[in-house]
């Protein structure tokens, strides 16, 4: 399991949950990673990528997204409740509000343990 945090700025909702999505693409294409299930709990997130054509309005980083997706690999996006995502809001708040870079997490931090605990224990109940 592999996380990031990076801070976005001033953004729409639907703007930091398609960040968070390309984000996580990005990263896990640069790691050759060949199978991938991307989770978002955001459906306006999941509306506009699994349907496209059909939704109205959007994200300029729609393009990007699509075309990662649309690369030689695997990839299943699918839509969470968001009390089942609860963990990619901890590591969102990890970001600091002044440092724009991105941060990669191989191990869990430490204040994101207990989260990943209880939804495991939750998915697997």
């Amino acid at each position: 399991m592999l996380g990031f945090s990076k801070r976005v700025g001033v953004c729409s909702v639907l703007d930091s949950d398609m960040w968070g999505l390309y984000e996580g693409l990005l990263s896990t294409w640069s790691l050759h990673i060949h199978y991938l299930i991307a989770e978002t709990d955001s459906l306006d997130a999941y509306r506009l990528i699994t349907e496209p054509d059909v939704v109205c309005g959007g994200s300029t980083l729609l393009p990007h997204i699509l075309e990662l997706i649309s690369r030689p690999w695997d990839v299943r996006v699918q839509h969470i409740c968001r009390s089942s995502n609860g963990l990619a809001d901890r590591m969102a708040n990890l970001a600091s509000p002044s440092d724009l870079l991105i941060h990669r997490y191989v191990d869990p931090p430490h204040v994101c343990r207990d989260i990943i605990v209880s939804e495991a224990a939750v998915s697997v109940g």
